[in-house]
């Protein structure tokens, strides 16, 4: 972090590439960290701003874990209440974000239809847009478990307490890392998606704006390119064809025409 109170004129590269190289953010944080502190510099007449080394950072994901599905199972087995249970079903077995969760209320849900449902209030501009979707049997159960009325929140904790507990039922599972309700919400559609799901409905159910961006966000897209890569090399692959190095390119002497080399007996075309 960059010390506080700090004058523009006193803001060094060292300084940005701190924030640019922080291991504490994700590249996404950063990115947005950068955007507000170049706009500043270059409103305060920084030559800074004008760097193009100090600015592009590294969008490879820091830590992206990808439990399996026994993992995931244990953590629903670990499950302490059903207050874990509803931290675990909602993120890991229905998709939904953190701030989703805080924001279900027994109004959002529809138990006693044929296919139990919810409107979800999700993120974005002005307040967030609503979507609605199916309810696993997972997450059905702990609902009408918990038995809510009218505006009752489902979880009636802050943010702090929703990461400490999947942070609990973790260490209880075994796991060595600590769920997040990121981690399990992505692992959701990574494992719905090599059982079949069609990633079209993946997308709906999380709420994104594109199937690439569901992609990306499940990690599939560097795995569908290895996948492919691979798929191009069998495809190319010639049953016991070893493959060796071309021969070296060697010219002529000098006084030697290139018809009279080539008919030379220590020509490396001749046999």
């Amino acid at each position: 972090m960059l010390p506080i109170p700090l004058r523009a004129t006193e803001i060094t590269g060292p300084d940005v590439l701190a924030v640019r190289d922080s291991p504490i953010w994700a590249p996404k944080t950063r990115s947005i960290y950068l955007q507000a502190l170049r706009g500043f510099v270059r409103w305060c007449g920084s030559p800074l701003a004008s760097n193009p080394r100090l600015w592009p950072i590294d969008g490879t994901p820091l830590n992206r874990r990808w439990p399996t599905r026994e993992q995931l199972a244990a953590v629903w087995v670990a499950c302490r209440d059903d207050y874990d249970r509803l931290a675990v079903a909602a993120t890991g077995y229905n998709g939904l974000r953190r701030i989703e969760v805080l924001r279900l209320r027994a109004r959002d849900v529809s138990l006693a239809a044929e296919t139990p449902e919810a409107r979800i209030w999700g993120k974005g501009e002005n307040g967030g847009k609503y979507r609605t979707i199916p309810l696993s049997s997972h997450l059905y159960g702990v609902l009408v478990s918990l038995r809510r009325n009218g505006a009752d929140p489902y979880f009636p904790w802050r943010t702090t307490a929703f990461g400490s507990r999947l942070t609990a039922v973790g260490r209880v599972a075994g796991l060595p890392f600590n769920p997040s309700g990121h981690t399990l919400r992505r692992t959701f559609g990574r494992i719905a998606y090599y059982a079949d799901v069609p990633l079209v409905s993946i997308q709906h159910i999380y709420g994104h704006a594109s199937p690439v961006m569901t992609a990306h966000y499940i990690g599939i897209d560097q795995a569908e390119m290895a996948a492919g890569l691979a798929l191009f090399e069998r495809a190319m692959a010639t049953p016991g064809a070893a493959w060796r190095p071309c021969r070296p390119v060697i010219r002529p002497k000098k006084g030697i025409s290139l018809r009279a080399w080539v008919r030379l007996p220590q020509h490396p075309g001749r046999r």
